[in-house]
């Protein structure tokens, strides 16, 4: 009869650690489960970053990165936080929607994309499902966010959904087709003046080498004329010279005239 007392004691102890091994296999079972559900993204609405320069544009996307329970219609609206360093000049919605509006702003600080899923593109679990597509050109160079803003963004049961949102950075850099560059341009420009000039002073030097060239050669050319006149002179006087003295002396030529008509004379004299 003692005996019984202690095998009720062990029953009760076996059962109630039967109990909570139950308890942790269930805890156990039930983290199992419940972990990839908690591991799941939540949704977010996410800007992509762009990069521009002044008067340029660029075209980023706005995706909303998982739907649980689909998408059947939102309204977004876009805002740029510093205007004076970018502004949207346009946006659109993107993907396989149907009812598709859009608006922007007059100062192009704000814009809004509006559109339906009518048929049914985008189910449950949907993931990088597609949203808008915007522009911005750069005004100045800079940094500034573009956020947006869902209002509401609704799924397939009918409900708002409130996913979270991931701004995007547009930065606006200084490049090679900002006025900078422009203005490289100018004075490459200038350059090309200040050549020109560089060539009409050469032209003009060029002409009065010419001239001066011109001037020398006709001095040269009068000088040339004059001594070939002299030399001409000095030759002609050499030629008279030189028949001078091939023809004989003058005297000598006055006197066998002289004798010659003292003959002449004598033989008439004779005959009369």
């Amino acid at each position: 009869m003692t005996s019984a007392p202690v095998r009720l004691s062990g029953v009760r102890a076996f059962g109630a650690c039967a109990v909570a091994l139950s308890v942790v296999l269930a805890a156990i079972a039930f983290g199992a489960v419940a972990t990839p559900a908690t591991a799941q993204q939540a949704p977010t609405l996410t800007v992509e970053n762009g990069t521009t320069s002044p008067g340029e544009t660029t075209t980023v996307d706005v995706t909303l990165t998982r739907a649980p329970n689909g998408v059947s219609g939102f309204n977004v609206t876009f805002t740029v936080e510093n205007g004076t360093v970018a502004a949207i000049t346009s946006a659109s919605p993107e993907g396989e929607y149907q009812l598709k509006q859009s608006g922007v702003s007059a100062d192009g600080t704000t814009a809004w994309v509006k559109a339906v899923d009518v048929n049914k593109n985008y189910q449950n679990d949907s993931t990088s499902v597609p949203i808008a597509t915007v522009t911005v050109q750069g005004n100045a160079s800079g940094e500034t966010t573009l956020t947006a803003t869902p209002s509401p963004i609704q799924n397939d049961n009918g409900n708002d959904m409130n996913p979270a949102t991931d701004a995007g950075t547009i930065t606006v850099e200084r490049g090679s087709g900002s006025t900078g560059g422009v203005g490289g341009t100018g004075g490459g420009l200038g350059g090309t003046g200040g050549g020109t000039g560089g060539e009409s002073g050469s032209a003009s030097s060029s002409d009065t080498t010419n001239t001066t060239t011109t001037s020398t050669t006709a001095s040269d050319t009068s000088t040339t004329s004059t001594t070939t006149q002299a030399t001409t002179s000095t030759t002609a006087a050499s030629t008279t010279t030189q028949s001078t003295t091939s023809g004989g002396s003058p005297g000598v030529d006055a006197g066998l005239a002289l004798v010659a008509l003292a003959a002449g004379a004598l033989l008439v004299h004779r005959r009369d």
